[in-house]
């Protein structure tokens, strides 16, 4: 019963956040493509979470009435748009139902294991306790926290010897989000709430599938959402207990999103995908710290394609990207400060680094390739990874399209700020290895499939045909 009552509220909380995020991009008059259905959840479920941070400043109570009531507002004001998105969605419905009459066995099969790895997935997070040490820790501490308090406050905690254990330096988004889900029904519940990583999952899939489709056609579109359901790195977070419950899949689905509406932004920094590009890796710099590198990276690519479309173009930036970058900025900029304010600084900035030489960061080296070297066996699926970064950056390179390029471009950029974080660490490599190596590799694991899958439209194409039916699952 318990776990019935946490499905039925999981479901509740992904189908609100859609309902909030697909109301924020008809409002904002955004064009509605499966890839922005597949990001509306999470645009939705980061809303309602910055929403709830507000509320803590203005001392608005976290009651579910208060959460919901401004966006049924906000839809009876724009209901003409509502009642056309609302439309627009289920012909969209209808379209991707009806094309399923159309696949062949195989690809009917591929898509029909999909969907029940999904199943597994979603019984397995509903059934788990929570035993995960960082879960517990770190996003369920800090959700706990703001939920007794109404409000984004651990101002009242100790610094130290806290500091160590708890992270009190990691960003709130991914906790505020479980508060949400809290905030709905009213208590607080470690099932409901460790498994919403679910939503991410879904909206993975659905990114992949709307940016392959055209360009693969359905079978091989369906194949790469496949393995990037089952590959065993995705055990890190839907299988292992004492991961479930981490953020780590949540950034690497932000990651994942930015990069496939950087990829479709036909022009940098100028139109709606760069928009929601910058909106997803400013999600991902306030859900772990490895996403602040990640938004830096891709602040310096938009702002060079708006420099450069204002020297060389005269054209300026829209007012919807400037307005939307300064709105998703604030909440970075904001925990920030409030973090160095209260001394809640990382230890990686905190600790003592040592004597860096030649000889250590060789020996540091050394012991990284090593640790890698072992995972290269058959249990795992690290030596498919590494064969899709290499095949990637074969066609890449061989590539002239360049928005390849770009993506490709700022995946490598962060891998090598992972590696970098590794190699120049204050803690023991050794620890860091084998407590946070297979997370760091979950970050990237997913990209590196849409990756791998926009490369491949270097090779020969399918006929014609096949690749305009694709377009329909779009």
């Amino acid at each position: 019963m318990t776990v019935l009552v946490a499905g039925l509220v999981l479901g509740l909380y992904i189908l609100i956040s859609y309902g909030v995020g697909r109301l924020i991009v008809a409002v904002a008059g955004f064009q509605v493509d499966g890839l922005v259905r597949a990001g509306c959840p999470l645009i939705g479920a980061g809303a309602m979470a910055i929403q709830l941070w507000i509320f803590g400043v203005i001392h608005v109570p976290w009651f579910v009435i208060f959460l919901v009531g401004p966006w049924v507002v906000v839809a009876a004001i724009a209901r003409r748009r509502l009642v056309a998105a609302m439309r627009d969605d289920a012909e969209a419905l209808r379209r991707s139902v009806g094309s399923l009459r159309d696949l062949d066995p195989l690809t009917a099969g591929i898509a029909a294991f999909t969907l029940a790895t999904l199943g597994f997935y979603l019984l397995n997070l509903l059934a788990q306790p929570l035993v995960g040490w960082d879960a517990i820790a770190m996003w369920m501490f800090k959700a706990r926290v703001f939920f007794d308090s109404g409000s984004v406050n651990l101002a009242n905690l100790p610094v130290y010897p806290l500091v160590g254990s708890r992270h009190l330096d990691y960003p709130p988004l991914f906790s505020l989000m479980v508060d949400t889900t809290w905030v709905l029904i009213g208590r607080i519940d470690d099932m409901a709430g460790k498994s919403i990583g679910l939503m991410f999952l879904i909206s993975a899939v659905g990114a992949v599938m709307a940016s392959l489709s055209p360009i693969l056609g359905r079978r091989l579109t369906v194949l790469l959402a496949f393995i990037l359901v089952a590959m065993p790195a995705m055990q890190t977070s839907f299988i292992f207990p004492y991961y479930i419950g981490y953020a780590d899949y949540a950034l690497a689905t932000l990651i994942l999103l930015s990069l496939a509406f950087l990829y479709r932004s036909a022009r940098v920094g100028r139109d709606e995908d760069s928009t929601l590009a910058f909106v997803f890796a400013s999600f991902a710099a306030l859900t772990k710290n490895e996403g602040i590198p990640f938004l830096l990276i891709v602040v310096v690519v938009l702002g060079s394609g708006v420099a450069w479309a204002m020297l060389r173009e005269h054209d300026r930036p829209t007012v919807r990207l400037m307005a939307t970058a300064v709105a998703v900025l604030i909440p970075v900029l904001a925990w920030q400060v409030y973090a160095r304010v209260h001394g809640f600084n990382s230890d990686v900035l905190t600790k003592a680094h040592p004597s860096w030489t030649v000889g250590v960061l060789t020996s540091r080296a050394h012991t990284i390739a090593l640790f890698f070297w072992h995972l290269m066996n058959r249990l795992d699926d690290y030596p498919w990874l590494a064969a899709a970064w290499i095949v990637s950056t074969a066609l890449t390179a061989l590539s002239r399209y360049r928005r390849l390029t770009l993506v490709w471009g700022v995946f490598s950029a962060q891998a090598i700020v992972l590696g970098l974080a590794l190699l120049l660490t204050p803690n023991d490599v050794s620890f860091e290895l084998n407590t946070a190596a297979d997370r760091l590799v979950l970050q990237l694991a997913p990209s590196l499939v849409l990756l791998l899958g926009l490369a491949l439209r270097e090779l020969p194409r399918r006929n014609v045909a096949e690749i305009s039916a694709g377009e329909a699952i779009a």
